[in-house]
């Protein structure tokens, strides 16, 4: 596979670009730059570096204002973005961030109701289950995140149905269910043609080209899941201490069935941020964590959101500092978390 190294195309087309010639030749420089930049930053060896993003953007930014009629023309590249500004730099890992924090806050407050039901699994089955329809959507020529939730949701159905209707355990039934997920997920890779680079991406994940409507999406997600959380809270603090004791006085099918579905929502998308092998640990992570802090219910939901939040954009920040995959440093975060919980912690909610 290729590596993600940019080729000198990319950065000799921005400088070209952003410093020299006139107006049209700037633009015309700049956005080859930026062509070569995307095209050679594929997510081939495990994510793409935030610094490539700030090099690419940066030149986008300064476009922009040259055709808006604010460029300065001549100012040199510099800082730590390969020449961008801070203000460029805010302006172009703007929805990256927020992506981030809003992403790891919907993930943690998952975590939180996922560990506390004792079914850690469920989001590595879900997550597969979305990756494989993302993978059988893109190789159908489909929307991918539309494919996406629509296979996450279906597996969170199919497992809620066989666990209301008592046929199988929950725990087999997940594994069931994931390995049959994972055996479509290969199998579109397998039948992909041409460069697979963009479904590979989508098993490890780079939240760099994030945009304001991925921030959007992704906050709409969480904010569901948390209106479902708060709305329920008593009725889920039944659930996670006792499901057979739900189960007698509650919809407690209805129930988990909801929080399954909201669940896929949540994973399809910080699919694209994390990576559908590794969002199982931005989101237990936290969530053991949490539990291992708070001393109620209300509290570890806080606590979910807040330490989920911390993971996301901390792993990227170092992602940033290091220039490594952004994907491994969340994960690699979210542990250290819950590492620190477990060796500082004794008890909890």
């Amino acid at each position: 596979m290729a590596g993600t190294s940019l080729g000198s195309a990319g950065p000799s087309g921005l400088r070209a670009g952003l410093d020299g010639g006139d107006g049209d030749a700037r633009d015309r420089a700049a956005a080859g730059g930026l062509q070569a930049v995307v095209s050679d930053a594929q997510w081939a060896d495990g994510g793409v570096r935030p610094a490539e993003r700030g090099a690419a953007i940066g030149g986008v930014v300064r476009v922009v204002r040259h055709a808006a009629g604010g460029h300065r023309a001549g100012r040199p590249l510099r800082g730590p973005a390969q020449g961008v500004e801070t203000v460029d730099w805010l302006i172009a890992f703007g929805p990256v961030l927020a992506a981030a924090l809003l992403g790891g806050g919907s993930a943690g407050l998952l975590g939180v109701l996922v560990v506390g039901l004792r079914l850690p699994f469920l989001t590595v089955c879900t997550a597969h289950a979305a990756l494989a329809g993302a993978i059988l959507g893109q190789l159908a020529g489909l929307s991918t995140p539309l494919c996406a939730f629509a296979a996450a949701g279906l597996c969170a159905g199919l497992l809620a149905w066989m666990v209301r209707r008592g046929r199988v355990e929950a725990n087999a039934a997940l594994a069931s269910l994931f390995s049959l997920m994972l055996g479509l997920a290969f199998l579109g890779l397998a039948l992909a043609p041409g460069p697979r680079s963009e479904m590979l991406g989508l098993l490890w994940g780079s939240p760099v080209f994030a945009t304001w409507g991925d921030a959007w999406l992704t906050a709409g997600a969480g904010l569901a899941l948390a209106l479902f959380a708060w709305v329920l809270r008593r009725e889920l603090q039944l659930l996670l201490f006792s499901r057979e004791l739900a189960a007698s006085i509650l919809p407690e099918g209805r129930l988990l069935g909801g929080l399954l579905i909201l669940g896929a929502g949540v994973i399809t998308v910080n699919l694209e941020t994390v990576g559908g092998l590794l969002v199982y640990s931005l989101i237990a992570n936290p969530g053991l964590a949490a539990l291992r802090f708070a001393r109620s219910f209300s509290a570890a939901l806080a606590w979910g959101l807040a330490l989920g939040a911390f993971s996301a954009v901390a792993g990227l920040l170092a992602a940033y500092v290091f220039d490594v995959p952004s994907g491994c440093c969340v994960v690699l975060i979210s542990s250290l978390v819950a590492g620190y919980a477990l060796c500082h912690r004794d008890g909890g909610a």
